[in-house]
């Protein structure tokens, strides 16, 4: 595997002191080893007055920022970084290595670590992607994901010390004596070691068949997004809405009409990166219909965008929408509702897809 395989760019790091790296990742396994590596680097470079700094909010960021000493030697670490700290490491010049799980072994871990169920641990999972987002025009800054398993860790700390140290690591074999590996361990192999639950971790938080491919629609196209690049459109699937009838339930796939006007699914509360949106409602109604109204509603923080359809029989349809996201820390929700009362007749919400037309992180 090459230097450009790992998306690692030498970052002009002086040789000298200070040593200051930060490392942005999501929930899993990836980014613990990932930090496990960082601090065995420090160990065998016999780096002195090394410190660790993981803001968990705005105020502790705030607090590091105004108080980081420019001769300090450093690892300042985020999963959920604020826009601020993403500024000041490009700023800075502060080589920073992002790391990212499989969005499916994040999820699992997610609901391990928090007992949560999955309707409630993908929404973190997605913010912090969007908020990761934010670093992909710093020149400083290298991605590592699930894909670079199979790479050998020699090649790994020689990536890693020309990015963090501007030079290669001078002890590698202190370094795989302490984490009790042979010289010729894969990635993979020492994540296996360090935590044996992980290969089998989505399986056994019941992350099986349909669950797992909700995951991948849903997170998978936010990967290439960290990159700078446009993916697949996300599909968010009915199983990912509330019912407007009942405070925080999940909405069943097909919603009887009869009754008053009202909000028929709402949510999913996730995160994305900061652009232009442009997004469908695709959803079926019964024969009975014979003229309907329907409004979707896209809400962005304090930003709501407003369309409607008029369905005048039972079929299926899909309704365009688009809107802007200017805040990533903001979660998104899209309302189905119907603007009348209705006698009789069926709605089944079959998907919302949402597809980037711009992302405002590569402008």
């Amino acid at each position: 595997m090459t230097h450009s395989d790992l998306r690692l760019a030498t970052a002009n790091v002086s040789t000298e002191a200070p040593v200051r790296f930060a490392l942005l990742g999501t929930q899993g396994p990836l980014p613990l080893y990932t930090c496990t590596l960082l601090r065995n680097l420090v160990i065998s470079e016999n780096i002195r007055d090394f410190r660790e700094f993981w803001p968990q909010n705005l105020s502790e960021t705030e607090a590091f920022l105004h108080d980081a000493d420019k001769n300090q030697n450093f690892l300042v670490g985020a999963q959920f970084p604020d826009r601020s700290l993403i500024d000041w490491l490009a700023r800075e010049r502060i080589p920073t290595l992002i790391a990212l799980d499989a969005p499916v072994t994040s999820v699992a871990w997610w609901m391990e670590a928090l007992n949560a169920d999955l309707l409630n641990s993908i929404p973190p999972i997605t913010r912090s992607f969007a908020m990761i987002a934010e670093a992909v025009n710093n020149p400083y800054r290298a991605v590592i994901t699930h894909s670079h398993a199979g790479i050998r860790l020699e090649d790994l700390f020689q990536h890693v010390g020309k990015f963090c140290l501007g030079r290669p690591p001078r002890n590698l074999s202190m370094i795989f004596q302490r984490l009790e590996l042979p010289s010729d361990a894969t990635l993979e192999q020492a994540i296996a070691k360090a935590y044996p639950r992980a290969a089998t971790l989505p399986k056994d938080m019941g992350l099986t068949g349909k669950a797992r491919e909700e995951v991948a629609m849903v997170c998978n196209p936010l990967l290439p997004m960290v990159q700078g690049q446009i993916g697949e459109p996300m599909r968010w699937p009915p199983s990912m809405f509330l019912d407007g009838r009942a405070y925080r339930r999940p909405a069943p796939a097909i919603q009887e009409l009869v009754g008053p006007a009202r909000c028929l699914y709402y949510g999913p509360y996730l995160y994305l990166p900061r652009g232009h949106y442009a997004g469908e409602v695709a959803f079926g109604i019964s024969s009975e219909i014979r003229d309907m109204y329907l409004r979707i509603e896209a809400v962005s923080g304090e930003s709501i965008t407003d369309f409607s359809t008029r369905a005048r029989k039972g079929g299926l349809y899909t309704l365009p929408f688009e809107f802007s996201h200017d805040d990533a820390s903001q979660h998104i929700e899209v309302r189905v509702l119907i603007d009348r009362g209705e006698i009789e007749g069926y709605l089944g919400l079959a998907h919302v897809s949402i597809t980037p037309t711009r992302l405002a992180v590569c402008s």
